[in-house]
């Protein structure tokens, strides 16, 4: 005996055209209600796992994140560092003489106190190399 296509009310052990009883309805909601749950707790554990591993998931990327962020501050940190080694370093060469300028007066002043002592010593000198040479004075 088939069920009739049409009707979820026929049995499958009855004739087409007849109605099932109410305990044959109620076996059949039963069963239904069964596997419908067998199938929501099937399903409810899939979800979970599911939602573990994303929930460990999204642990291990806010894990990483809170790592970006902790190197993002110690760079912050750095820059403000070495921004603050510059200002001092400007701020000195600003106020003081820097390497160049100290050799380049002291050679200028060398070679001034050497330009007057020749200027007071050539006469002597000149003196010295006439006697020298014989030229007499």
């Amino acid at each position: 005996m088939s069920r009739h296509p049409s009707s979820p009310l026929l049995s499958p052990c009855h004739a087409p055209g007849e109605l099932a009883t109410r305990a044959e309805l109620q076996a059949l909601s039963t069963k239904f209600d069964d596997r419908f749950a067998n199938l929501e707790l099937r399903i409810d554990a899939r979800f979970t796992k599911l939602e573990d591993r994303i929930d460990e998931r999204f642990t291990r990327i806010d894990e990483r994140f809170t790592r970006i962020d902790d190197r993002f501050t110690r760079v912050e940190e750095s820059i403000a560092s070495i921004a603050q080694s510059l200002s001092r370093l400007e701020e000195k060469v600003a106020h003081g003489a820097s390497k160049a300028w100290v050799l380049g007066g002291s050679g200028g002043v060398l070679l001034a106190i050497l330009g007057v002592a020749w200027w007071l010593l050539q006469p002597y000198v000149a003196t010295m190399m006439r006697i020298a040479s014989g030229s007499g004075a």
